[in-house]
């Protein structure tokens, strides 16, 4: 059977995921490389075969043929294209930074979360304390782990003595001082996975990042990999084995590389040095254009994190019921993630194709949906000043792309 035609030229991704050319071009060869190599057993070894002396080798032969194809096709796409062997290699030193300050029992629980997942054993786990009042119960419930080597190490993060710090301008300093340590100071990571105490992980969470992770080294216009939908409500989170790119960085559970720290943020990360970013805090900052530079994160339809916490500093009760504990969490152990659909020009081709088969929506159905308004202030965003145009205090829109909301 001729598996693939030398006339086909279309390079574009079919929908099972796979580029067509190359995949049925490997199993041309594949089929010719078994049914024309020949039997090279030794005689008497040959001989010991009853069945090859009645013309059974050849049968034989195109049945195993047959099973390998049929593997391939059921199975072995995902090892061929999910680029396990590049993930790994690429990820070289992968670390995992846990930042918290004053919630021991909220960081036991996403140690636990961390430590039960599969591929744990990949990872260094590091967790950066904040100071605050509660920081020696965070150390204290911390030393078992670190103990049994489940935690690499803990760090304190002793504040600056400066008065009237806002709590956003708090946060962004810790984080400046943990992501020097994994990155720089300390240990000199490749890639660094940044959670908060107040999360739990999907089982699959940590594999997410690793079989995803290589994105960051080949394709220039990937920024980050997060693990977090925001618009990952049970109503649209239908798919654990989907991958989409946005150019809204979604923050909660996300990974960069270490050059990304050292070549861009950390010269101008916002802290104690940049009052203009105050107001919006470490992730709108983030957002702005003049960091994301037109790149996208990878983030799954089903988010692999969930956040617990209706205390923070950030997100007050009504918001955290309201978003954050309605989003979706994904439970699937066996998805299937392709990765490769998520280089540039092919996601883009994707997303080009899907709108051509669209169906047009008169703005009057639309209407009909239930809707809110969101309220904000200026404020929230800054003021304009040299080191932050006015031009770039717009938000972007979550789980965007290009322009064009994905649910």
């Amino acid at each position: 059977t001729e598996f693939y035609d030398d006339n086909h030229t279309n390079d574009v991704w079919d929908e099972t995921g796979v580029l067509s050319k190359y995949y049925f071009g490997f199993l041309r060869s594949l089929a010719k490389m078994i049914s024309s190599q020949p039997v090279t057993f030794a005689t008497d070894t040959w001989m010991a075969f009853p069945l090859c002396k009645h013309g059974w080798c050849e049968k034989i032969k195109t049945r195993m043929m047959i099973l390998l194809v049929l593997f391939v096709f059921t199975r072995g796409h995902h090892v061929l294209f999910s680029r396990h062997d590049q993930c790994f290699a690429s990820l070289e030193r992968p670390a995992i930074l846990l930042l918290g300050c004053d919630r021991p029992s909220a960081t036991t629980r996403a140690v636990q979360s961390l430590a039960s997942l599969e591929a744990f054993g990949h990872f260094e786990l590091y967790v950066s304390v904040d100071q605050c009042e509660k920081h020696r119960d965070v150390f204290k419930v911390l030393a078992p782990y670190v103990a049994r080597n489940v935690v690499a190490s803990v760090w304190l993060h002793e504040r600056p003595p400066i008065q009237g710090l806002a709590v956003r301008q708090k946060i962004a300093i810790h984080y400046e001082f943990a992501l020097r340590s994994v990155f720089d100071h300390r240990h000199n990571h490749t890639h660094v996975i940044v959670v908060e105490d107040d999360m739990i992980f999907a089982p699959d969470f940590l594999r997410l990042f690793l079989e995803t992770g290589w994105l960051l080294d080949a394709d220039p216009t990937v920024f980050c990999i997060s693990s977090w939908n925001d618009n990952g409500f049970p109503r649209f989170a239908q798919d654990p084995n989907v991958l989409r790119r946005t150019d809204y960085f979604p923050g909660l559970g996300w990974m960069i590389r270490r050059e990304a720290w050292q070549s861009e943020l950390r010269e101008k990360w916002p802290g104690r040095s940049r009052p203009n970013h105050v107001g919006i805090g470490w992730d709108y900052w983030i957002r702005m254009p003049s960091q994301m530079q037109g790149r996208d994160c990878v983030f799954p339809e089903f988010s692999r994190n969930r956040n617990l916490g209706d205390d923070g500093a950030n997100v007050g009760a009504k918001q955290f019921n309201e978003q954050l504990r309605r989003i979706a969490l994904s439970s699937s152990k066996e998805a299937i993630f392709r990765p490769g659909l998520l280089l540039s020009p092919l996601y883009q081709q994707r997303i080009a194709r899907d709108l051509h088969k669209s169906d047009w929506v008169d703005v009057s159905m639309v209407r009909k949906l239930n809707s809110f308004t969101a309220r904000t202030s200026h404020s929230e965003f800054g003021r304009p000043s040299e080191g932050c145009p006015s031009l770039e205090l717009s938000k972007p829109s979550l789980a965007a792309f290009r322009g064009f909301l994905q649910t």
